[in-house]
């Protein structure tokens, strides 16, 4: 089976930071955006558990494909309701209660413990489901990203490709709706994980203006620099992206999942 599980970033602000009635509306805004994108995209079963929500499809080419979508999408539309989202993909054994009320195996376990692990708002997809995503390969659906972790090696992980919004937008959609208070300081954590994720962004984008610019085609399974910043950092100061070749020899593509 594969499984997304996710949860929204700071979601135990929104119950500590809103009155009774705020938070019941908070949360059934949350319940009504699963339940569209779950309905939208055919999707079957998901659990939700609080903030948490697990979904479970068959292991099967176009049930990834769907799951894919419904990850984007739920960044996506996610972000702009304020919800951040962090989440993970996974392949495994999932077992179902008689009832189906109750959900559990160890595709559910790895998913959130690589979840939890992460320091952005973004989706992971487990290095065991590579091989795939071989129609997944796009900058719109998944591109080879090192996703940056609270703890562990620096690792290579197919990620879920979104349109993160502008910086501006970004904090004002991470800091609002309950999730910090009017007279709040943005503490150094949730200013890491908001800086994280615009960098993700703004590699996406360095990345996706190189293929505009190019007569050769960008292999989204390949991560290009020994970090996302160099190939930043060189658009800037060559002041013209045209001049990053990416081929065969291109030295920044030193790496694959």
């Amino acid at each position: 089976m594969y499984t997304f599980v996710g949860d929204v970033s700071g979601f135990k602000n929104i119950i500590q930071n809103l009155t009774l009635t705020d938070q019941s509306n908070r949360v059934h805004q949350w319940i009504d955006l699963i339940k569209e994108l779950i309905r939208i995209h055919d999707i079957r079963f998901f659990r939700l558990i609080s903030d948490s929500i697990v979904v479970v499809v068959d292991e099967k080419p176009m049930e990834l494909i769907k799951l894919c979508r419904f990850s984007k999408a739920l960044l996506e539309q996610g972000i702009e309701k304020s919800f951040p989202i962090r989440g993970a993909i996974t392949k495994g054994d999932v077992d179902f209660s008689n009832d189906e009320n109750i959900v559990f195996g160890k595709a559910i376990v790895d998913g959130f413990i690589l979840a939890d692990n992460q320091k952005w708002f973004g989706i992971v997809i487990d290095t065991s489901i590579r091989d795939e995503l071989r129609t997944l390969w796009n900058i719109d659906k998944v591109i080879c990203y090192s996703p940056p972790l609270k703890v562990g090696d620096v690792r290579l992980y197919p990620v879920i490709s979104w349109e993160v919004p502008s910086t501006s937008q970004l904090i004002r959609y991470t800091t609002s709706e309950g999730l910090m208070r009017p007279e709040s300081i943005v503490n150094w954590e949730y200013y890491v994980m908001i800086q994280n994720t615009q960098i993700f962004s703004l590699y996406r984008s360095t990345l996706k203006q190189v293929q505009i610019n190019s007569r050769n085609d960008v292999d989204w399974s390949k991560f290009y620099g020994l970090t996302p910043i160099e190939i930043i950092e060189n658009a800037i100061r060559k002041s013209s992206l045209d001049v990053i070749q990416v081929d065969n020899g291109n030295p920044y593509a030193v790496y694959r999942v």
